[in-house]
């Protein structure tokens, strides 16, 4: 039996050491990953240390994102966010903070900057300041379609800066630009935005970014200010504007099918620039894309007038490379235009793919017709063709001619009886070409 109890001690006084060394070994492992999780966290913090605006950004995107948690589970006074908020902030950036409730967001001030907070814990903008946001997105490994916007609360004039550091020029990107009401304003690809300083006269703006191939590490970026420099109001510029901008007024009336746009009898632009019409076309929720409309140059501003057919156009005056201001000054107003009963005409951007659209006007009592086309008449001499025809007394169908290109431009064509017909047929490219516009005059008497 003694011998029994030696035997089972022994075993005891093992597996008693045996424990032992497990458990100081476990002990070890827990030091060890103790001291490794300090050291992660201390770079952590480390690499929160304020550098500029944008570590100050990822400080406030850190401690939103855990208040948020919290306010997840939790029913949070606003007291209660604005203590959270402070600590969370101050706790990763070491500098102090305020943070205070005022016009239903959050203001947050950190060293020079200041963020503001919606009451739901959304960003108002990537602001600094009350008066200037950062727009920007970063893609990596991913298929670019993406909206972007900023704007602010008061009605104002706003500057749209890209740095030459913006957008990488060797992306294929296409950029879609938005008014805060959702009016187009232009697109853009690659680098043609480098440098560009944008002026809108509203309150805010929206960006579509497009790419169909993949990217990585890419960041599309912009700041937009509030101004009170006043470069231009409502529908005109002031007399001086600056160089290698864009001015961007944007229009609509919205129970009018085409506008009518009349330019001032003083508007003046510098020679090397130039006004741009632009138009949106959507084709899908993800697929869409632009034209230009027509292209106004500096000796065809002053008095111009053309008509669009549509409620609301772009119009972008585009000022040339330079150190110097620009001189001169553009002025306009907008009309609803309504055909009148003595004029036959197209859409102005022709419409694409037609096969053969009917116009056609009959004046009981006239002996004859006299055609008179307007200046802007002009079709894609490759792909376009307008036939013009009239019905004789004994219902026989003359045909006057076939016209393509500018053969319209300017042009009067006499019509021996009182009725015509036009015919167009266009092709699908979208160029840009008014189409037509014909102004009838009745001869009663010969």
């Amino acid at each position: 039996m003694k011998k029994n109890y030696d035997i089972a001690h022994g075993v005891t006084l093992i597996t008693l050491t045996i424990t032992i060394i497990v458990l100081l070994i476990l002990a070890g492992v827990a030091i060890i990953i103790l001291n490794s999780n300090d050291s992660i966290l201390n770079k952590a913090t480390q690499s929160l240390v304020i550098q500029d605006k944008e570590s100050i950004r990822e400080i406030i995107l850190m401690a939103v994102n855990n208040v948020k948690i919290e306010k997840a589970t939790n029913n949070l006074s606003k007291e209660k966010i604005i203590n959270m908020l402070k600590n969370e902030i101050e706790i990763l950036s070491n500098e102090n903070t305020t943070v205070e409730f005022a016009e239903g967001m959050y203001v947050i001030k950190l060293k020079s900057y200041e963020f503001k907070i919606n009451e739901d814990l959304t960003f108002v903008s990537k602001g600094i300041s009350n008066e200037r946001i950062i727009i920007e997105k970063s893609f990596t490994n991913e298929i670019i379609l993406a909206d972007l916007e900023g704007g602010f609360r008061e009605h104002t004039a706003i500057k749209i800066e890209f740095d030459q550091e913006s957008i990488n020029p060797n992306i294929n990107l296409n950029i879609y630009m938005f008014d805060s009401n959702n009016n187009f304003i232009k697109s853009y690809s690659r680098s043609n935005l480098l440098g560009k300083t944008i002026y809108v006269n509203d309150n805010g703006v929206k960006f579509k970014l497009q790419n169909w191939n993949e990217v990585s590490d890419y960041t599309f970026r912009c700041i937009v200010t509030q101004t009170d420099e006043l470069e231009y109001a409502g529908k005109e510029t002031l007399n001086s504007y600056k160089p290698n901008s864009e001015y961007v007024f944007t229009n609509v009336i919205n129970d009018a099918e085409q506008i009518e746009v009349k330019f001032s009898d003083d508007s003046v632009i510098s020679s090397n620039d130039s006004i741009d019409i632009y138009s949106f076309i959507q084709y899908s929720e993800t697929n869409f894309g632009s034209s230009i409309e027509r292209t106004i140059l500096p000796e065809e501003v002053s008095s111009k007038k053309f008509i669009v057919s549509r409620n609301n156009l772009t119009m972008v005056l585009s000022s040339g490379n330079g150190e110097t201001i620009q001189k001169g000054n553009i002025k306009y107003t907008l009309e609803k235009y309504v055909t009148p009963d003595n004029v036959l005409e197209s859409k102005h951007g022709r419409e694409s793919n037609l096969q053969g659209k009917v116009y056609e006007k009959m004046f009981p009592d006239a002996k004859r017709l006299e055609l008179k086309f307007d200046e802007d008449t002009n079709l894609n001499k490759r792909f376009d063709s307008l036939y013009v025809y009239y019905t004789t007394n004994e219902n026989e169908e003359i045909l006057v001619g076939k016209f393509t290109g500018n053969d319209l431009s300017n042009a009067i064509l006499q019509i021996p009886s009182n009725n015509v017909k036009f015919i167009l047929y266009t092709g699908g490219s979208l160029v840009n070409c008014y189409g037509f516009r014909c102004e009838i005059t009745q001869i009663l008497n010969e």
